[in-house]
């Protein structure tokens, strides 16, 4: 059962990811993990990366690196989403309600016009 709930919430994420893949460029997807990063790549050679989103041993791991370049989004992180952060720009699920699930596609949005103010999108 919980691994149903971990498959159904991967799912919904990656689907609210998805939406951001044409101003992004898949660097990982995989059954069990998907993340997005910026179309063109540093002078280093590698890619700003904007998030993601992976099934781990027992939890849903959502990444969204704007918010770890730009700690003051937390400020209006909702009770939902604070519950579950884990280090900086983490947030660790099990499952999703619908009061959650909006939570969530709200923070990705605002990561993303975060993203493309800072020029990566």
């Amino acid at each position: 059962m919980a691994h149903t709930n971990l498959t159904e919430a991967f799912e919904a994420i990656k689907q609210m990811l998805l939406v951001y893949e044409r101003d992004c460029v898949s660097l990982h997807d995989e059954p069990m993990r998907y993340y997005l990063g910026s179309p063109r790549a540093a002078k280093d050679g590698f890619r700003m990366w904007f998030g993601g989103v992976e099934i781990r041993k027992s939890i849903v791991a959502l990444h969204l690196m704007p918010i770890y370049q730009h700690p003051e989004m937390l400020a209006t992180l909702p009770d939902s989403l604070k519950r579950r952060q884990n280090g900086k720009s983490s947030f660790n699920f099990k499952g999703l309600t619908p009061e959650l699930t909006q939570d969530i596609a709200d923070l990705i949005r605002a990561s993303a016009v975060r993203f493309k103010a800072d020029g990566y999108m």
